[in-house]
């Protein structure tokens, strides 16, 4: 089976996490043998008013070919659909790509993905797919200039996959069938994300992972979780060390507070997949404080390797905690303080939390998922 892999949201040299999970969905379709062409369209700013070129690569063995249309229209460019489409449509003919030698077209995000994969899909009569990732939906269909393309891409999808039920439940807000929407999970790697002893220290070690970066729109709540710690630190009866892996403009701010408040803090910066692992299976807490989750991938690599984890209780992060393996807590310094001397003074079985997620989430079980569906 062939599967065209359409997106606008995908690594690159300069922001290498973006969209990652997307490629981690074609990996997985890989490993239960479906062959994946990665076409990923990339509108963004730069220098001239559109390159409007095309390059091939490789990614973990995939085809990656990146539609080039940077430049000073790009914002133009990314919600006006009929012209994008028309750019998109000239550039594939410059490639070798042959889209009926496919076998579906699966787009990732309706606005604009959805709605130049249904487009075109529907002039080579190939069925449509669309993953949904965005929690921006209802401010799109609310206000988006050209919504209604995507309402219809919507219909006229073969299945709509969404990473959790907070999603799906979202989601289905904008689909006439709801039985369409679909629950497939983020990956999170089994191979690296595995149980391992964690020996006892002199200190206790908690971890936090994210990407520390400033934004308009608050998604991670860093300092209220170490304001929280300073706190908790006073009621528990070993020194706290705070390891924070992620890098971000947002790491000098946090150095900062960290001295402020008196934390003993290690900053890691950025890791890859194994060493983050390590961090979680020598950890004792992992704490997550956010205020918007559609899945949380670092939620299911921490208790993957067994590590108790205490973490908002907001939108799809109560789909993965239960009592056994952490807690979940309202977003004020009280709640969280609270939290997080309960969690230290909890006896959690590690090894069994990491065994009840040693199945979930792995690239076999996501790929077997989506293989089934479009053969379905």
């Amino acid at each position: 089976m062939r599967v065209l892999f359409l997106t606008h949201w995908f690594p690159t040299d300069e922001n290498p996490l973006f969209g990652v999970f997307i490629l981690e969905h074609a990996k997985a379709l890989k490993k239960v043998g479906v062959e994946v062409v990665i076409l990923h369209v990339r509108i963004e700013g730069g220098k001239g008013v559109c390159v409007n070129d095309f390059y091939t690569s490789s990614v973990s063995d995939i085809e990656v070919i990146t539609l080039d249309l940077r430049g000073a229209l790009w914002k133009f460019i990314y919600v006006i659909y009929p012209l994008q489409l028309a750019l998109i449509r000239r550039l594939i003919k410059r490639t070798d790509i042959n889209v009926s030698g496919f076998d579906a077209i699966h787009s990732h995000v309706v606005h604009p993905a959805g709605v130049i994969g249904w487009r075109i899909s529907n002039e080579y009569n190939l069925p449509h797919y669309i993953s949904e990732h965005w929690t921006g939906l209802e401010r799109y269909f609310a206000t988006g200039f050209m919504r209604s393309w995507g309402r219809k891409a919507y219909h006229h999808a073969k299945a709509i996959f969404v990473v959790s039920k907070f999603l799906q439940h979202k989601t289905s807000q904008f689909v006439s069938e709801k039985q369409k929407v679909q629950v497939v999970p983020n990956i999170v790697s089994s191979e690296d994300f595995v149980y391992k002893p964690r020996p006892v220290g002199q200190n206790l070690y908690f971890v936090m992972v994210a990407k520390w970066t400033k934004r308009k729109r608050v998604t991670k709540r860093p300092k209220l979780l170490l304001k929280a710690i300073a706190e908790a630190s006073k009621e528990l009866s070993k020194p706290v060390v705070v390891g924070i892996v992620g890098d971000g403009d947002q790491v000098p701010e946090l150095k900062k507070y960290c001295q402020e408040l008196g934390i003993a803090a290690e900053f890691h910066g950025f890791l890859n997949k194994a060493q983050i692992a390590r961090q979680f299976q020598s950890a004792d807490l992992f704490l997550h404080a956010s205020n918007t989750e559609t899945f949380s991938v670092v939620v299911a690599e921490a208790l993957k390797c067994g590590t108790p984890t205490v973490a908002s209780n907001v939108e799809a992060i109560p789909e993965l905690i239960a009592p056994t393996s952490g807690i979940l807590v309202k977003n004020n310094l009280s709640d969280w303080t609270e939290a997080i001397v309960k969690a230290v003074n909890t006896e959690y079985d590690r090894k069994a939390i990491a065994d009840s997620f040693k199945t979930k989430f792995g690239y076999e079980e996501i790929g077997q998922m989506l293989l089934a569906a479009y053969k379905s």
